[in-house]
């Protein structure tokens, strides 16, 4: 069985976000029977096959794709006007092609799996969709105007390519209610669930040279991920100071996105923290490694995570297998992932009062821990890829 396998993923600022982790784990996991071949489909302005930790024995071959765009949104667009997608696989004699972004196309000459994350932007539209308002225009300005929707047209015709894919593998039960829901032309029979993992990275530790490194000097909470409206990164912030107003406390925000803002959505976030009564408790060491991040998870009094929607929920799964309490809402994804070994939120439950019961308890802290680490040893990197597979050779013809 010859597999392709998009892995431009890879090449991309995908490479540490969810779908990077997955293509990542899933070269580390794959199992190819003797006679299989992967074939990796990759931009070749990089020998990033080097880079991939593949299992030994793994037979595989490079397919270069020309060098990564330089306007990548223009040309993506201009791509989805090529017929049948972006990519005619039928030289490569391909069994069936894995493709772990939908956005780069479903391509034709294989059978295709894709792998569905989530489809925030289409539930949430409201949010996403900016119009052309003279209020937006000032907004954005006409480039960003013109960005907005061109986005806006590219996602739609990812919902298509999901729709166009032989087998869809969605991250979650959650997710696959969504596509059932959300995408009425895509059989259920088609969609399967492999649900992520933490990766083996993610354990407890006593090491505390990052909360050095990154000014943690007093008891902290953690945050770690993006900063668009869902994740409620505002509601998090309102809740600590509330919170530091009677407990001397730290709130460490983790990611790129809390150094660059680059988003005009994202200016009343960055003027509520540089303006906070607490701002010099407030820590942002923007993007970290993961042995610095596990070293966080690991001395955090908690870990909040008080997103309103997700597809998955994977700084869950990390923070429980660092041995970290986690206090995260009852929505989406969240609860099958998280279980009942994390604190479980309604929105409109007070989040201030519930850090503070947390900070307050010791004992739930010692018992949400201990359940936080059985929630995490439930998921596994081998289970889940071996679920892809499972509809990889399906999708190929193969039972076995």
């Amino acid at each position: 069985m010859r597999v392709g396998l998009d892995i431009r993923p890879l090449q991309t600022y995908h490479r540490y976000r969810g779908i990077g982790v997955v293509v990542t784990e899933l070269l580390k996991a794959i199992e190819l029977a003797p006679d299989d071949r992967l074939v990796l489909f990759r931009y070749d302005h990089e020998a990033s096959e080097q880079e991939l930790s593949l299992p030994e024995g793994l037979s595989w071959e490079v397919v270069p794709l020309g060098p990564p765009p330089t306007q990548p949104l223009i040309r993506a667009a201009l791509d989805t006007l090529r017929p049948g997608g972006r990519l005619d696989v039928s030289e490569h004699r391909l069994d069936v092609f894995v493709q772990p972004d939908s956005a780069n196309g479903v391509p034709t000459g294989a059978p295709v799996v894709t792998i569905a994350y989530d489809l925030i932007p289409l539930i949430f539209a409201a949010h996403y969709r900016s119009g052309t308002s003279p209020a937006a225009l000032r907004r954005l300005g006409v480039k960003g105007l013109i960005g907005e929707h061109l986005r806006a047209y590219l996602y739609r015709w990812q919902l298509r390519q999901l729709a166009r894919a032989d087998r869809v593998i969605a991250i979650s039960d959650a997710t696959r209610r969504d596509l059932l829901t959300y995408l009425p032309a895509l059989p259920p029979d088609r969609v399967s669930v492999a649900p992520l993992a933490a990766n083996a990275a993610y354990a407890p530790t006593d090491e505390r040279t990052a909360q050095a490194k990154h000014g943690v000097t007093k008891p902290y909470l953690l945050y770690t991920g993006g900063v668009d409206f869902r994740k409620n990164v505002v509601g998090l912030v309102d809740a600590f100071h509330r919170l530091r107003s009677t407990r001397d406390c730290q709130l460490v925000l983790v990611g790129k996105d809390f150094v660059t803002f680059d988003a005009s959505a994202q200016r009343s976030l960055r003027q509520l923290l540089d303006t906070s009564p607490y701002a010099a408790d407030i820590l942002r060491p923007g993007f970290i490694p993961t042995d610095e991040l596990v070293e966080l998870y690991s001395g955090a009094v908690a870990f909040v995570f008080p997103s309103l929607y997700e597809g998955f929920g994977l700084p869950v799964l990390e923070a429980m297998a660092s041995g970290c309490p986690v206090v995260t809402y009852r929505n989406s994804s969240l609860p099958e992932v998280a279980g009942e070994a994390a604190l479980l939120l309604d929105e409109q439950d007070d989040l201030a009062s519930a850090l503070h019961e947390v900070f307050s308890d010791e004992t739930r802290r010692a018992q949400m821990r201990s359940a936080g680490l059985r929630q995490a040893s439930r998921f596994s990197w081998p289970a889940t890829v071996g679920q892809m597979m499972t509809a990889v050779r399906s999708a190929a013809g193969h039972s076995g």
